[in-house]
């Protein structure tokens, strides 16, 4: 494959899979980590029950940290469905291209071995 050429469809729907698989990990991922985080509000909640002090700041640093990668993870998860769909625009594309051109090629090559039939010009 030089690079220019179109995926084979075998290799555009492994490469679908492959986009799929990597979104649902990164989903599986966002899901632990929202688990994690409701974990960890409970047990400073816990703590601040038990101590009543705000000073205990590490279990909210903590949160704000795994909030921040929540919401990377889930940008880069929105990142990748738009990228796939624009993947999926551009084979559609090249499908509906090659198909418009094997069109005019089969139509082209028809009208080609297609002879008009002969032309009766007398001039007496």
């Amino acid at each position: 494959m030089t690079g220019q050429e179109p995926p084979s469809p075998e290799q555009a729907e492994a490469m679908a899979v492959q986009q799929q698989l990597a979104m649902q990990s990164l989903q599986l991922e966002t899901m632990k980590l929202q688990a994690e985080v409701e974990k960890l509000q409970s047990e400073a909640a816990i703590n601040i029950a038990k101590v009543q002090e705000v000073a205990e700041v590490s279990p909210q640093v903590r949160m704000a940290e795994l909030q921040a990668k929540i919401q990377m993870n889930q940008q880069q998860l929105d990142l990748r469905r738009e990228l796939s769909a624009a993947s999926n625009e551009a084979r559609k594309g090249q499908s509906e291209t090659s198909a418009a051109t094997k069109i005019a090629t089969t139509a082209m090559a028809s009208a080609k071995n297609t002879t008009p039939p002969p032309r009766n010009d007398r001039s007496s």
